[in-house]
């Protein structure tokens, strides 16, 4: 595997603020930037993996979440801190396109069921003013890049396996409202 993951890195203005923060332009922005940039992350994602999107989905994400799992163990993608490893910036990025691969995935296997949008309210809500998929189960959506970010952090804790993306994805895919 190549030796440095791309950065995720949002346009200029985006990272200096908090989502909570932003305007509704401004979150409307991140989101038309997050969705011009998805099939180029994820394709870098598999290309980075060596794998491709021809396989069944959970099989896929299964062999993605084991790869996933060995890299994050990689100083490149995790430091160890005085609260235990985190994420470094390319482990940031690894965990966030492995969202996105399960949004693609999601949005190509559920049809219309499923689309972007940006939480508008409450302010409280922690994916306030970030794109998640909505249509899953009743008001219920995912938010797949903060998502997989905690999930991330939760393999290097001890708390999940590898398994976690695929078991997202089926669980999300068997919630789906029709």
């Amino acid at each position: 595997m190549p030796k440095d993951y791309p950065l995720f890195i949002p346009p200029k203005g985006f990272a200096e603020t908090t989502p909570k923060e932003w305007t509704k332009r401004e979150a409307d922005a991140y989101m038309r930037w997050l969705m011009d940039t998805v099939e180029g992350r994820v394709s870098a994602l598999l290309s980075y993996l060596g794998e491709e999107t021809c396989y069944d989905p959970e099989d896929l994400l299964l062999r993605v979440g084991k790869k996933v799992e060995i890299l994050l163990r990689d100083d490149q993608f995790a430091a160890e801190s005085d609260v235990g490893f985190q994420l470094t910036n390319q482990g940031y990025a690894l965990a966030a396109d492995v969202g996105l691969l399960v949004a693609k995935l999601l949005l190509r296997d559920t049809g219309s069921a499923l689309k972007w949008s940006v939480v508008r309210k409450p302010k409280s809500d922690m994916s306030y003013n970030l794109p998640v998929l909505t249509g899953i189960g009743r008001g219920d959506y995912l938010e797949p890049v903060g998502v997989s970010i905690a999930d991330s952090h939760a393999i290097l804790r001890g708390d999940r396996s590898s398994d976690v993306w695929a078991k997202l994805y089926s669980i999300c895919k068997s919630d789906v409202s029709s």
